[in-house]
């Protein structure tokens, strides 16, 4: 058998286990629902009846003993779903970085420790990344080399960060160029929402959001 036709047989197992992974959990969520109100019920009625009443004592426990299997069962299954969804995502997640890795970006920011902050995040991220102190130097390197997204910093030395951008638009309008800033600045917003290509980031910000933002810029 060729290997084509394997991969093509094993296909619906594969799918058939993922259904049943969701039903299963659809199942757990369920019981454990009805599981819940039927033990409030069965420790209300023990709280009422007659300790001394053999039959009825043992008939309730039986319940609440019962109940406690089936959760534990139920939950079980939550927990391994649980576990099979995180490694899902983590399977998404490194998929994501393995693409991103080659990816080049020109990140210009004048405050060294803004600057190795920012280099770390996006090397952790998986991209390939190129350092300027200044807007003068992230033109020369930009001119130099090909980049798949700036990111610059307004406020710089010698260029700042919205000259800087237009320098690279004139040059090449379809390259995304993320201008950041810790001050309030109309600006550049106004930009990022008129024109192409251009995006804002107010600092300070988690790395979430600029693996987000960037993203956009590059899809």
């Amino acid at each position: 058998m060729s290997a084509p036709e394997s991969k093509k047989r094993h296909l619906p197992s594969i799918k058939k286990l993922e259904s049943f992974r969701k039903t299963s959990l659809d199942c757990a969520q369920s019981i454990n629902g009805n599981l819940t109100s039927i033990l409030g019920a069965a420790e209300e009625l023990w709280g009422h009846v007659d300790k001394k009443d053999f039959f009825a004592t043992e008939q309730i426990d039986t319940i609440i003993r019962t109940v406690d299997k089936i959760k534990s069962s139920t939950r079980r299954i939550e927990i391994e779903n649980a576990k099979l969804s995180d490694k899902k995502q983590s399977s998404a997640g490194e998929k994501t970085r393995l693409q991103q890795e080659g990816t080049k970006i020109l990140l210009a920011e004048d405050d060294e420790d803004n600057r190795n902050v920012l280099r770390i995040m996006l090397e952790s991220m998986g991209y390939n990344v190129t350092l300027a102190k200044d807007g003068r130097e992230a033109w020369t390197k930009f001119e130099s080399s090909k980049f798949s997204a700036v990111i610059s910093d307004i406020q710089m030395p010698k260029i700042g960060g919205i000259e800087l951008l237009k320098k690279i638009h004139k040059k090449n309008s379809d390259i995304p160029v993320l201008l950041i800033t810790g001050f309030d600045r109309k600006e550049p917003v106004e930009m990022a929402r008129e024109e192409n290509n251009i995006f804002f980031l107010k600092k300070p910000f988690r790395k979430q959001k600029l693996k987000s933002v960037l993203e956009e810029c590059l899809d």
